[in-house]
C-alpha cells in the first residue's frame, strides 16, 4: 500500500476529489478496484441546524463514494468524515457530521465529479 508519507504531498493533489479539505491517507487496489484512502483536514466545521462553529470531535465514521474510472479501472474513495459536537447551548442538534459539499453531496455514494453529466437514475436502455 502506497501512503502519502511516502510520496510528496503535491503528487497526492490530482487523485483527490478537492485536494483543498482531503488528505491522502494510502491508495491500494481491492479485487481490481483503485481504492484512495483519505480523511477530512482538521478545520472549524459549522452546524448544519444553527451555523455555530465546531471543532471538538466525536468521532469519525467512513464514506465510500464512486468516483470516476482511472485508465479503465474503476475507483472507490474511502472518505473518513469527522462527527462534531455542537456546542451552542440553543442549538437543538448535540452531533451532527462534516459535510464536504465540494467533493459529494449529502448521502450520495458517488463523488460529484463521477455524479456530473450522468442521469440520477440509471436506465436499463441506457448506452
Amino acid at each position: 500500500m502506497l501512503t502519502s508519507s511516502t510520496q510528496p504531498a503535491r503528487s497526492a493533489r490530482p487523485l483527490l476529489p478537492d485536494a483543498a479539505c482531503l488528505t491522502l491517507d494510502g491508495i491500494s487496489i481491492q479485487n481490481g478496484v483503485i481504492v484512495i484512502q483519505a480523511r477530512t483536514l482538521p478545520r472549524v466545521a459549522l452546524c448544519p441546524c444553527c451555523g455555530h462553529g465546531a471543532e471538538r470531535v466525536h468521532s469519525r465514521y467512513c464514506r465510500t463514494l464512486l468516483d470516476l474510472p482511472w485508465q479503465g479501472n474503476a475507483v472507490q474513495v474511502v472518505l473518513s468524515v469527522r462527527k462534531l459536537f455542537c456546542d451552542n447551548r440553543g442549538c437543538p442538534r448535540r452531533l451532527f457530521a462534516e459535510r464536504v459539499p465540494s467533493v459529494a453531496q449529502r448521502y450520495a455514494r458517488a463523488s460529484k465529479l463521477a455524479c456530473a453529466g450522468q442521469p440520477a437514475w440509471p436506465t436499463p436502455w441506457a448506452s
